[in-house]
């Protein structure tokens, strides 16, 4: 089972954070984004990564995170621009 983790962070700590994101077990890829969000993480949850969203909750600088579990992928690409 796959998610992706929406994280809101404190000022200034998204960029200490996506590394922090990065080492907690069952994350797969994070990424730095600008929106209402500041880090989303991809995570396998199964086995370790179960306890992936709380681990990443307990971060110092983490204000929220909110996790959208994968309930169906979809193989079509974008059209072209």
């Amino acid at each position: 089972m796959r998610a992706y983790i929406l994280i809101q962070t404190e000022p200034g700590t998204d960029d200490r954070l996506a590394r922090d994101v990065a080492g907690v077990p069952g994350v797969t890829r994070v990424e730095r984004v600008a929106g209402p969000y500041d880090v989303i993480a991809e995570a396998d949850l199964r086995g370790a990564g179960l306890e992936a969203v709380p681990m990443i909750r307990g971060l110092d600088g983490v204000l929220r995170a909110l996790p959208s579990t994968v309930v169906g992928a979809s193989e079509m690409e974008a059209p072209a621009a």
